[in-house]
């Protein structure tokens, strides 16, 4: 194993994972479903990001109402939203996987 795996590793270790995804129809500008969440290694308290939760639907559906319907900016958008309020909550980088399905 290579030392560029073991340092990707060892912050995985240190900061956590998180991963977010959303179905949304774009044609419609909707979410189809709740975003989804799961998380390894940041918190052992399950309600942890229960507070980012409707700040990422609101702000995904901002992005939505202002014809912003590509996969790879709603991404975006929630990885912004997360990494500010981790940040500023927790004061720490986990990696942050946004995927965004779309119907």
């Amino acid at each position: 194993m290579g030392e560029e795996s073991l340092q990707a590793r060892r912050f995985l270790a240190d900061e956590g994972f998180v991963a977010f995804t959303v179905v949304v129809e774009p044609s419609a500008r909707t979410i189809v479903r709740p975003v989804h969440l799961s998380t390894r290694g940041f918190s052992d308290d399950p309600a942890a990001f229960d507070a980012v939760l409707g700040l990422v639907e609101a702000n995904l559906k901002q992005a939505l109402a202002d014809d912003d319907v590509d996969p790879h900016r709603l991404s975006q958008v929630i990885r912004r939203t997360v990494g500010k309020w981790v940040s500023d909550t927790y004061r720490r980088r986990p990696m942050i996987i946004p995927t965004v399905l779309e119907v």
